[in-house]
Order: structure tokens, then sequence, then C-alpha cells
């Protein structure tokens, strides 16, 4: 059985049986690759329409019912109360009710919050959903008695609600069942408590290290290098106790029978109904659901989200109703004929070949294919920017007759001297010219980012600029600079 860490293998066996789900998705699998999907080809003049055939859509909607049909019905039973096998947990429910009474054991898949009280104690065993935290905290503290076993369930909101983390165990512990580190040997906490009177050692099965230092370790599992990672914590207060455990596994048939497993199990039903009246003792085992909430617990809106997370166990536990999936095939099927039909019989248009469509302006090189660039949708408009600059600085400095490395600034200073261009203009072009010359430096050391965002308006202003200098100083003929 696979599902988690404690439930990979059996101390006795080798751990080579495939899961039922595993084998479910096989046979979709094999049935999906096996089906003969055809297509019908209809010819009409040039025009190809390619139909697909009821064989291929009564395929699809077989896989997918069988697919969500067995995605909700594969069940697994590990840790049944009344499970025989290595992995059950008959044995373990029979000491409890030798130790503290038949009566007193109700192995249970309702946990009533309504009906639970303060001298009640829950024992609960790798929950698959998410367990009412607010309830549970309220009946910790007003008396309750709480034991969670659980490694890789879905406890970590319970856990996470007492502090508590899961932390890996070591990866070479100290010691181990023949030799395998993911069988882990642990030892008692460096406090005595009840629970680990007269245990010595306890064998465990792909547990899952706790972490909480202000809670009491109860177990520890300790490295070859000397370090260790607690297995078991508790803690208590008033009447209320709390046993957080990494490993459900630790109780189950296979593993009662090794002394150490056989005692901590007897002091964990003692540790939970010791020092009070007769409650009883709840066993809740992987699926089941909740109704009400403690007394306390919560507040406004929290019986909301309780029947909320109830209606998503129950979903988790019993699968999706039969109406609910016919519907929801139905409902996929017709999206994927819709979808698929309109594309299926679509004609394929005739295209001209490509030596007699036009060149894209983009395609064609030169001029025409440099402006086609720069003004594209997708281009950087920083590049844009740096042609008005080239433009510009080519323009003047053959105009004045200057060396063709001129700078910027003895351009402007020419322009000033010829007096065609007013004061608030040469600061204007001055402006200009000094933001150009901060864009190429950017371009250049590709740190475009760290610039201003540079819009279309920003660079058609630039350009209304450079013409209208250009046309001012142009405009001036036999005027020397």
């Amino acid at each position: 059985m696979m599902n988690g860490g404690s439930m990979g293998h059996s101390p006795l066996s080798d751990g080579n049986d495939k899961s039922l789900s595993t084998r479910t998705m096989a046979c979709v699998v094999t049935m999906s690759k096996n089906l003969r999907l055809s297509t019908k080809i209809v010819s009409n003049g040039d025009a190809r329409v390619k139909w697909l055939t009821i064989r291929y859509l009564i395929a699809c909607a077989v896989v997918l019912t069988l697919a969500l049909a067995g995605s909700a019905t594969v069940h697994a039973a590990p840790f049944d109360p009344a499970g025989r096998d290595w992995e059950g947990y008959a044995d373990f429910v029979k000491l409890l009710r030798d130790e503290v009474g038949g009566s007193r054991v109700v192995v249970s898949n309702q946990i009533d919050w309504n009906a639970v009280h303060a001298n009640d104690a829950l024992l609960l065993v790798y929950p698959d959903h998410s367990v009412d935290s607010s309830s549970v905290g309220a009946f910790v503290r007003a008396g309750g008695r709480l034991a969670l076993l659980d490694d890789f369930g879905a406890g970590d909101d319970l856990l996470g609600s007492f502090g508590i983390q899961r932390v890996p165990l070591p990866a070479r512990p100290a010691l181990a069942l023949r030799d395998n580190p993911d069988l882990p040997i642990a030892d008692p906490g460096p406090n005595p408590t009840p629970l680990t009177q007269g245990v010595d050692r306890v064998v465990t099965n792909h547990a899952s290290g706790l972490r909480q230092p202000l809670l009491n370790t109860v177990l520890r599992v300790r490295a070859a290098d000397g370090s260790e990672v607690p297995l078991a914590l508790s803690a208590s207060s008033g009447d209320g106790r709390l046993v957080a455990v990494g490993d459900p596994s630790i109780v189950m048939n296979s593993m009662l029978r090794y002394a150490g497993n056989r005692e901590f199990a007897k002091n964990l039903a003692h540790y939970l109904t010791d020092g009070r009246d007769a409650g009883p003792v709840h066993v809740v085992v992987r699926s089941f659901t909740e109704t009400g909430a403690y007394r306390g617990a919560g507040g406004p809106g929290h019986e909301w989200f309780t029947a909320l997370r109830q209606a998503g166990a129950s979903v988790g536990q019993d699968g999706l109703p039969g109406w609910v999936l016919y519907w929801l095939t139905f409902i996929v099927t017709s999206l994927v004929l819709a979808w698929i039909i309109p594309r299926t019989a679509r004609t394929y248009r005739s295209l001209p070949p490509r030596f007699t469509r036009p060149t894209p302006t983009l395609a064609q090189g030169g001029a025409a294919g440099h402006a086609a660039a720069l003004g594209a949708a997708q281009a950087y408009r920083g590049h844009a920017m740096i042609e008005w600059r080239r433009a510009f600085v080519e323009d003047l400095t053959g105009y004045f007759g200057l060396p063709g490395d001129a700078s910027s600034a003895e351009v402007v200073r020419r322009i000033a001297r010829l007096g065609a261009v007013d004061a608030e203009a040469i600061r204007a072009i001055e402006r200009l010219l000094l933001r150009m010359a901060e864009i190429d430096t950017m371009i250049a050391a590709r740190q475009t980012h760290a610039l201003e965002p540079i819009r279309d308006d920003e660079v058609l202003a630039a350009g209304r600029l450079v013409r209208q200098v250009l046309g001012l100083v142009h405009g001036k003929p036999g005027q020397t600079a």
C-alpha cells in the first residue's frame, strides 16, 4: 500500500504490492492506447474537410468517464480499526478496550463536537483532510485529551495550531530495524513521562519528526552523528493533555509484536483516561466527518466554514455523487465537441506560392526596412530617439562644415551664433540632446531598464523639434556660422 510515508512497506514484507489506484490508472491508459480512433476525409473540390468520427467521440467519453469515476471510487484502508492485515488497527483497538474498558472505546467515522465533553478523549489517526483546529483547541483547553498519530496525513493545520512543525527524521539513524534507515528505532526522551514508563525502544516505519521546543519530548530518533529529532511530543494544561506522534504505524498490527511498541500503546491508553470520570475514548481514523463546533470555538462564521470543510471531507471520503459525475462528463464532453467540431470542419485555405507574395516592408532592408523596424509596434522607442539625434547632428555638422566627430555642444553653439533660433528653443534643443545622449549610453550599456519609459508622444515631440530647428537653420541661406 503506497500512501505517504509510514504506509510504504510492511516491516515484515518486501513491499512489492501495487496499489489498486495504480492498476486502475494503468487500465485506463492501456484502454486509451488500444482504442482504434479513425478519421474520415471528405473531398470537396479544392477544399478538404476533416470530420471526427462517432467512434472517436464515444472513446473519449468512455475514457473520461472511467477516469472520473475511477478516481472517486478507488479507496484504500490502512489503519482500519477492524483490519486484521499487517497495517490494520484491530489489535490496537482490542488493546485499548482491554486497558480502559470495552464500553469506553468508541470507534467512529464522525466527530460531533456538540456531543463531545471535557472528560472525553480523542484519538485521531492519519486524518485525510484538515480538522477543525478551533474546536480541537477549545476542547483541550477545557480539559479534553487529544492524541494525534500522523506522519504525512492532513494534520499540518492541527499541528500548526499548537506551534508544532513537521521535520524530517535523520537520514542515517543510529539504530534502525535490520539496518533499514526507513525503519529507525526511537527511544524515550530525556525527561521521564508516564508515556514512556517501561518503554525501552519503539520501532517506527517511514515516520516524520516533530519540532516544538516548548513541549516535552516523549520519543526521539538519534542520528549517527549524535543529533536527535523528536518523534513524539506531549503537553498538559490542567486536565487537558496533548500527545502528537509522527508515526501512526507504531501501533498497527505488525508493530505491536515489539515489546516497546506495545508498552507505549498501553501507556497512551492510560494517559488519555487516567484521573477522570469514565468518559469515552473516541477513535477516529483517516476519513471522517465533523458536525457542529465545540463550545467557545471560533467566532462569527465558524459554523459556515465548518460546514464547507465537512462538505469537502465528504467528497474526499465518498467521492462525487453519481449525478454530479454524469453532468460533469456531459459538460466536459460538450465543451470538447464545441472546440473540436468547428476546427475539424474548417476548410483549408489555398495560399499563393511564397515567391508571389509581397515582401513585408520589415524584410525589405534599406531605408524603408530600417524605418519600418523603428516604427514597429514592438520596437524599443529609444532607437527612434537615437535616429533623430543622428539625423540632427549629421545634418548640421555638414551645414556648418564641422568635422564628423564634432560634439553636440559645438553644434548647439553654432545654432545659437547663427541667430535663427531663439533662446527658449536653444534650451529645448540642449535638453533634448542630453536626453538622447543618455538613451544612447544606456542602450550601449544594456541598462535601458534604468531609464524613464520612452513613449510614442516623446518620440513625436522630439521629431517635431528637430524638424523645426532644421527648418529655421536652413531657412537662412548665405549665413555663416
